[in-house]
């Protein structure tokens, strides 16, 4: 499998490229998940950020007063070190 690549584009930040390319061979598919054709789903998949989305907003509503998740919702800074402490895992894992 091969792709052709037609653009590459920025985000407004300079923090994220896009890549557009046609996919092509047998199968055309690139992304990690046997038999899916793009990683980009088209909101038929029920993974993603919209459903992040939906996880936390429910962890939110159902986080008991005192919790840590509950402070996690109520604290920036708390936040912020946790988004960071799970970020450092994710960039010095070596398996997946």
């Amino acid at each position: 499998a091969w792709q052709d690549l037609h653009r590459i584009d920025l985000d407004c930040d300079s923090d994220a490229i896009r890549f557009t390319v046609v996919q092509n061979g047998s199968p055309a598919c690139f992304c990690h998940r046997p038999g899916h054709y793009t990683c980009w789903c088209s909101g038929t998949h029920r993974g993603g950020l919209g459903h992040l989305e939906r996880t936390l907003t429910s962890r939110l509503a159902c986080a008991p007063v005192g919790s840590y998740t509950k402070r996690l919702f109520e604290d920036p800074d708390l936040l912020r070190n946790k988004i960071l402490e799970e970020g450092q895992e994710l960039v010095e894992a070596t398996e997946p």
